[in-house]
């Protein structure tokens, strides 16, 4: 049951809200062309204020870490975290639960018997 309300719920509404900001930084993004344009233009629009909707799937994904602990979704769940806080100007928080979206997802598919874990460039400690 929990990797059910995880992904259905809980990860598919912070997904959603995530998309939904990417959405609203590309519409509001002008192109200057007498300034040297910005590659990613999601990092642009920042304000001093907290963001509301990446304090809000912040919170989505810290659910599935700490009460669904034995949910298949965890990975993805850092993975949210990760976004959300690259989406904040957090970059190196970012990259922190990246990284350790990436560690938990291969220790799940290792305890999964699975053998396919040649792509994979992160050691496990």
């Amino acid at each position: 049951m929990q990797n059910l309300t995880a992904h259905y719920n809980i990860l598919f509404n912070a997904k959603e809200l995530l998309r939904l900001k990417q959405e609203s930084y590309a519409v509001s993004f002008i192109d200057n062309y007498n300034e040297i344009l910005s590659v990613y233009q999601d990092t642009i629009a920042k304000t001093g204020n907290p963001d509301k909707d990446l304090d809000a799937a912040m919170e989505k994904a810290n659910k599935i870490i700490n009460v669904k602990e034995q949910s298949h979704y965890l990975g993805d769940a850092y993975l949210i975290l990760g976004q959300a806080n690259y989406l904040g100007g957090n970059y190196f928080n970012a990259g922190v639960f990246w990284i350790r979206g990436a560690l938990v997802s291969r220790q799940a598919r290792s305890e999964a018997g699975s053998a396919d874990l040649e792509g994979t460039y992160i050691d496990v400690p």
